[in-house]
């Protein structure tokens, strides 16, 4: 219990650190109580005034009426610094897209109640207080906002206005002397302004190389130095992690055959260069991302499939076996084959199976794979490794052994605690659930969308973040609903036919800030290059695993387009084509249907909302032409984002 509450505390850390935005967000929550309290001190310090001090107000002999105007500054000052602290102290308000915005203008609102206050202080009645509380509010302020530069300056400049003309004023000109005991004033705040940013950015600069050295030091820990891939201590943490989450996965044992006699004959630095090969065919081997290969121990290697199934996991080892076949690596002392070859073991287990299970069950089928070798004659036990009758006798007595007990059991006949599942008889009428990968955009930053899609109401089945932070060179994917289960991301939708896209897709969210409106005109933000390419692997994993159709890989907006805009029209569609996922328009064949017309000829919106139709969008009789047009715009964005005007 105390290493996960230190774990989530070091994860905790590590997001608020994740980006220069989020630590000042943070110290704008740390600092805004402080500064709110010695604002609501002091207006409440003036606005009791004639408790503290007797008979106050009866000093002041002209100007009364201004009095409730400076009382109604007062609570303003109150009730601004309260709404200050109730968004410092709320994290979600604290995160928000506008909030620095509205901190701001609320900063400047402060500042000039302050102001009217002091400048009929100084000016009206020439009280002795009113300078000290004009210094100690910047001071405050510098003290609180210096890391947020919009923020210090909307709640400095008013009050340093208002006590420079207020001088001015009560003097009835430019006295020298006040200019230039103003004007050194003026200097330590900005020079104590310019000595705390040092420190914020020292600060920030030095967490940055600390993480940065945390990240080689990881690596180094979690990297087998001789073949580059991840080494034990790496296995046991990501099969540690893959057991508390349940996911399914194919591990697979691979072993180099006759690696000892490989050492004996070509020495022992040739032996590490043919372990670093292997390492390098099976890295290319597997898919890019999700999976994971790790040296086991000696010439032994682990791969880890995710969500893969024994089927797959199949194709995978022959893809290996071709690989190192095709490698061609020299290996005389074989007694299988002239060049390096690798025995398999493969198992796959529905995430309720314990790893030591698994590791125990993937050891056996790597002998008994021995074995067969054997029994078809590719193996002759006389030149099996081993000195002496023993080795053959231990052999032989195996080899019985696993005879007499049916070695894995009948083919498609799963044992399981109290029953045996038999998966020998496939119905032809069965079909993925998976069958639609649509992509959204959070339209908000990491942590407020990462703590919107783990709530209650919405959900996905993976976040991408905006840049993803790299671990053993991969960047890190969020997946926040395992993909045999429902998330709760398309809402009301429609695509081919479907009104249940919920039941039938998986989604992907891009943390992206979506769109803003200026002059009526929506501007999106770009998608950053590090995100689109951690989205690429994973997509074409799931479109590998699902069989999903190009034209079912659909935006947000395609599947709901009278309520929905994201991914948006910079979503990168095409370059997701190229790597085969989603569908986009043939240049040959568009030039084809347009048969010499200018692609930009006026064409009649009810055929093209045929065509839609067809393709998949909802299109219906009684839709307005204001949604018939929402239909169009959202096919534009995704097929040509050049002009989506409808």
């Amino acid at each position: 219990m105390l290493t996960n509450k230190r774990e989530r505390a070091r994860q905790q850390r590590a997001a608020l650190w994740a980006t220069r935005d989020n630590v000042q967000r943070h110290a704008l929550s740390m600092s805004m109580p402080w500064l709110a309290f010695v604002n609501i001190a002091f207006a409440l310090m003036i606005f009791f005034r004639n408790f503290i001090f007797t008979y106050f107000d009866k000093r002041l002999l002209t100007h009364r009426a201004v009095i409730p105007y400076i009382e109604a500054a007062l609570i303003a000052v109150i009730i601004i610094s309260a709404i200050l602290v109730i968004i410092a102290l709320t994290p979600r308000l604290a995160q928000g897209r506008y909030t620095l915005n509205i901190i701001t203008g609320l900063l400047l609102a402060l500042s000039l109640c302050w102001s009217l206050s002091n400048y009929c202080f100084i000016f009206f009645w020439t009280l002795p207080f009113a300078w000290p509380l004009l210094v100690i509010l910047m001071t405050t302020g510098l003290t609180a906002l210096y890391h947020h530069w919009p923020g210090i300056t909307a709640f400095m400049l008013p009050l340093w206005v208002t006590a420079l003309l207020a001088g001015i004023q009560l003097h009835y000109h430019t006295e020298i002397r006040f200019l230039i005991l103003w004007a050194i004033f003026t200097a330590i705040l900005l020079y104590g302004r310019r000595i705390l940013q040092r420190w914020y950015d020292e600060a920030w600069d030095t967490h940055q190389e600390n993480m940065q050295l945390i990240q080689r030091l990881e690596s180094i820990a979690n990297q087998d130095a001789l073949t580059g891939t991840a080494n034990r201590r790496a296995l046991n943490a990501y099969l540690a992690a893959i057991w508390q989450q349940k996911t399914p996965l194919a591990l697979m044992m691979i072993d180099v055959d006759y690696f000892k006699r490989y050492n004996d004959r070509y020495g022992h630095q040739a032996g590490d260069e043919c372990l670093s090969s292997v390492a390098q065919v099976l890295k290319m081997a597997v898919r890019a991302e999700g999976d994971l290969v790790a040296r086991y121990g000696g010439e032994e290697f682990v791969v880890v499939l995710p969500g893969v199934s024994l089927a797959h996991a199949t194709a995978i080892a022959e893809r290996i076996q071709q690989k190192i076949r095709e490698a061609g690596l020299p290996h005389a002392a074989s007694a299988v084959a002239s060049e390096v070859t690798v025995s398999i073991g493969i198992v796959a287990s529905d995430g309720t199976v314990p790893i030591e299970t698994l590791i125990a069950g993937r050891t056996v089928r790597c002998i008994r794979r021995k074995i067969k070798d054997v029994i078809n004659g590719l193996i002759n036990p006389e030149t099996l490794p081993g000195k002496g009758e023993g080795m053959k006798r231990m052999m032989r007595i195996v080899l019985l052994a696993l005879l007499l007990t049916g070695c894995a059991g009948e083919k498609g006949i799963i044992d399981r605690d109290g029953y045996q599942l038999d998966t020998r008889h496939p119905a032809q009428a069965a079909y993925p659930r998976i069958k639609v990968l649509v992509i959204h955009y959070t339209a908000d930053n990491f942590d407020v969308s990462l703590a919107t899609l783990t709530d209650k109401e919405v959900s996905s089945h993976y976040l991408i973040p905006e840049q993803p932070p790299r671990y053993q060179h991969k960047p890190r994917i969020w997946q926040l609903v395992p993909e045999e289960d429902l998330a709760w991301h398309a809402g009301v939708s429609y695509w081919r036919g479907s009104t249940r896209i919920n039941d039938t897709s998986i989604g992907i969210e891009l943390e992206n800030r979506g769109w803003q409106k200026t002059a009526g005109v929506k501007s999106f933000t770009p998608f950053h290059p590090e995100q689109i390419a951690a989205l690429i692997p994973l997509a074409r994993d799931i479109i590998a695993r699902y069989h999903i159709a190009p034209q079912n890989v659909v935006a947000h907006a395609d599947i709901a387009p009278q309520r929905k805009d994201d991914p948006g029209p910079l979503f990168p569609w095409q370059q997701l084509a190229q790597q085969g996922i989603g569908a986009w328009p043939d240049e040959q064949r568009v030039a084809f249907y347009l048969n010499g017309r200018p692609a930009s000829e006026p064409v009649d919106p009810e055929i093209v909302l045929d065509l839609l139709s067809r393709y998949g969008y909802q299109v219906t009789p009684e839709m307005t032409p204001a949604q018939k047009k929402r239909v169009i715009i959202a096919f534009q964005m995704h097929f040509r984002p050049q002009r989506w005007d409808g």
